[in-house]
Order: structure tokens, then C-alpha cells, then sequence
């Protein structure tokens, strides 16, 4: 295991998520140190992060894709990028700022 990237859930349980040269986005249980969930990519996530409501889990990934999921590991939207996407993040409005190399973009998370 190789993390390329780390974000971690301010909630009430200490949650972690990471993201690898594995291929896959887990979540991991910071009091038991063990993997509750993982999420598959096509290539190296390079960015996690969690949405302002501790529900979703954003990664970005050399398959060029930006992908949002449930803290349960059910995928909810995948966003398709021309190229490596590098970095994920949440505004406090909901929306997901994406850093690709094909550039930045903004997605809207519809409910």
C-alpha cells in the first residue's frame, strides 16, 4: 500500500481516506486501523476528499476520471476528464473543483 494521497473526515468517527499507486480509494477506521471500504479506479488515484457532509468520497485518477461515491463504497457520479486528473476538492457549497491536465473544472453534485 502506497498512499498518494490522504483526507480525513472531521465527523464524529475518525475516518480516513486515502488514495494509491493500488488503484483503489479506501476508507479506512482510524480507532480499529482497518479498511472499511475501497473503490475502484482504472489507474493511480491521486487525490481523495470528502464532501462537506461526510457522505461522499471525491477521487481523481490517471484513468481521467473524477469519481464520487458513497462512504459505502456505492458509486453516485463519474465526471470524464481529456486527461490525468490531479486533484480533487469541495467548496462549501457542495461543489467539486477538479485539477486536471487538461485543466480546472467545477462540477455540480446533484442530490
Amino acid at each position: 500500500w502506497s498512499p498518494t494521497s490522504l483526507s480525513d473526515c472531521t465527523g464524529s468517527s475518525p475516518i480516513l481516506a486515502s488514495g494509491g499507486v493500488d488503484k483503489r480509494g479506501m476508507l479506512w477506521d482510524m480507532r480499529a486501523f482497518r479498511c472499511l471500504t475501497s473503490f475502484k479506479h482504472k489507474d493511480v488515484v491521486n487525490s481523495v476528499a470528502f464532501a462537506p457532509d461526510g457522505q461522499h468520497v471525491a477521487s481523481g485518477s490517471c484513468d481521467s476520471t473524477m469519481q464520487l461515491w458513497t462512504t459505502s463504497a456505492s458509486p453516485c457520479l463519474s465526471c470524464q476528464h481529456l486527461g490525468d486528473v490531479f486533484s480533487v476538492m469541495f467548496a462549501a457549497s457542495g461543489h467539486i473543483a477538479t485539477g486536471s491536465s487538461d485543466g480546472v473544472h467545477l462540477w455540480e453534485q446533484k442530490s
